[in-house]
């Protein structure tokens, strides 16, 4: 029997991961985008390679059975929600909102054509509680009744991407504009309990219950300690990850920073501290992929949301305070987030501009929207300060330690 997925968002995680877990399990994958020129390739060539890194040397797996709508054509988008029961999104927190009136006009549809069967919706975002952000805003735009079938019917189930998928290097994409190179790691943990109906079995995909430990182990460990990587190496004017993980002074704060982080999730979840030793032992060897040349711009850019409350870095800081450890290594990774001043990132420029006008604590209360404690105001400004200052990153561990 013929099964369809609907892939909102054919960027990176859309075709370099999620698409793949479906292909594998026999699904034929429908993505969304606004993209004309990635629409057509894909409607022409019904697939694409990836390349998979190997040490040395590119593993190249063909993803079939693969076709493309632009998110436009509401006709052939929401005849879609009629045969489908699974959607996933990979579009980006902040695009998130602006795809919601077509869901609901999809759901709308396939209601009014009498199909109450369980529908799931993977959110392949990095997003805390980002179930309970989209069912919000999309019954927003719902009837009493409306909801009330939402619940019955509609799954929305975190999930916790963990695959790098950097951007496609240009001498690759000259051999096929489509090509997407991605690392090996395809685990895909996703909420169990949010599942309405049958769990699909998905190639790759491990649903756990209690998610709230998964989704914050991804954010504030491997999402957080690649963004300490990235800004310390843009400091240290590397270009590629690979290069700021193998400097010994930023690997000290980086696998500082992971290890805080640990100890804080062991404490509030009763994890053992050697489940999460061997996790983020298993990242910093992931972040020597030198194949993927992942740069510590595309890494770093975005500082504003990065400094959210609850996002990579001020979320793993105070997830760390309340747990009575001190973040300094996450402290440096946040002091370094304001000193990246990429031209190309008009995010990073405004914090660049913002911290020098108004200073660290006032910067970091206003984009995080929490207030800091006056001790690690006064830390991470220290270190700020000492960076600023081209003290390095022994010196500043000697200092603060």
């Amino acid at each position: 029997m013929k099964k369809t997925a609907i892939m909102y968002g054919a960027g990176n995680i859309g075709r370099g991961f999620i698409a793949q877990l479906f292909y594998m399990s026999g699904y034929e994958t429908v993505f969304i985008d606004i993209d004309d020129n990635i629409i057509n390739l894909i409607n022409q060539k019904k697939s694409y390679p990836l390349y998979i890194t190997s040490f040395d040397r590119y593993n190249i797996c063909e993803i079939n059975n693969v076709s493309a709508i632009n998110a436009n054509n509401e006709q052939a988008f929401t005849e879609l929600f009629l045969t489908s029961d699974l959607l996933a999104t990979a579009v980006g927190v902040n695009v998130l909102p602006k795809i919601v009136d077509n869901l609901v006009m999809g759901l709308k549809y396939r209601w009014k054509n009498g199909n109450f069967n369980p529908f799931n919706v993977l959110i392949c975002e990095n997003l805390v509680d980002s179930d309970q952000y989209l069912a919000k805003l999309i019954c927003e735009k719902l009837t009493d009744e409306e909801i009330s079938i939402l619940n019955k019917t509609v799954g929305f189930i975190q999930t916790s991407v963990s695959r790098m998928v950097p951007s496609t290097p240009k001498d690759i994409l000259q051999i096929n504009p489509l090509i997407i190179c991605v690392e090996p790691y395809h685990i895909l943990p996703v909420d169990k309990d949010r599942f309405k109906g049958e769990i699909p079995m998905i190639y790759g995909m491990k649903p756990y219950s209690s998610f709230d430990f998964y989704i914050k182990r991804k954010l504030f460990m491997h999402n957080m300690a690649h963004s300490v990587c990235a800004y310390l190496g843009y400091i240290y004017k590397y270009e590629y990850i690979w290069q700021a993980v193998e400097d010994p002074q930023i690997n000290k704060v980086v696998l500082g920073a992971l290890e805080q982080s640990a100890a804080a999730l062991s404490r509030q979840f009763d994890i053992p501290m050697d489940e999460l030793k061997t996790y983020y032992e298993d990242l910093i060897e992931r972040f020597k992929n030198k194949l993927l040349r992942d740069t510590v711009k595309r890494v770093g850019r975005d500082p504003i949301r990065k400094l959210a409350s609850n996002d990579r870095l001020i979320g793993a800081c105070l997830m760390c305070y309340n747990n009575n450890i001190l973040p300094l290594y996450i402290s440096i990774g946040i002091a370094a987030a304001l000193l990246f001043n990429d031209s190309s990132d008009p995010a990073a420029v405004e914090i660049y501009t913002t911290v020098n006008e108004i200073g660290v604590k006032n910067t970091l209360e206003f984009y995080s929207g929490v207030e800091l404690s006056d001790k690690l105001i006064l830390l991470i400004n220290k270190i700020y300060n000492a960076l600023r200052m081209n003290i390095s990153l022994d010196k500043i561990l000697e200092l603060y330690k």
